[in-house]
């Protein structure tokens, strides 16, 4: 047992740091708002975003980050940068299900004040 979850962690610890490599990287300019800052207040919630939709709903931890996230973009143009971000996420990593991420907000209850947090793939940033 001790085994299968040394693995699991193991293997959960890899694909997270593969995924914010990929996001990371195309984002890297110079920002208020950065791709490593958003990886952060998104990494909780990657295992709810994950395809084998481990959690069954995001945590507080990962609603909270989300609403801190939110309150970290305040003018037009980093709510942008953060929508770009979270787009990417969604576009470049495989093993996040579309469905499942665009679910986080409305389940943290987030849809309405941060409309702009948005994990579509078909997001209008510039909205």
């Amino acid at each position: 047992m001790a085994g299968k979850v040394a693995k699991l962690t193991c293997t959960y610890t890899v694909v997270v740091l593969a995924w914010a490599a990929a996001v990371m990287a195309p984002y890297a300019a110079e920002a208020a708002v950065t791709c490593g800052t958003v990886m952060q207040h998104v990494f909780p919630c990657a295992p709810f975003m994950m395809m084998s939709g481990w959690g069954g709903s995001p945590s507080e931890t990962c609603c909270n980050e989300m609403r801190a996230l939110g309150g970290d973009s305040t003018d037009s143009a980093e709510r942008r940068d953060t929508c770009l971000c979270l787009k990417s996420i969604v576009n470049q990593v495989s093993y996040i299900d579309p469905n499942l991420a665009e679910t986080v907000l409305n389940a943290c209850g987030l849809t309405r004040q941060f409309p702009f947090l948005s994990f579509s793939r078909t997001a209008d940033c510039d909205k």
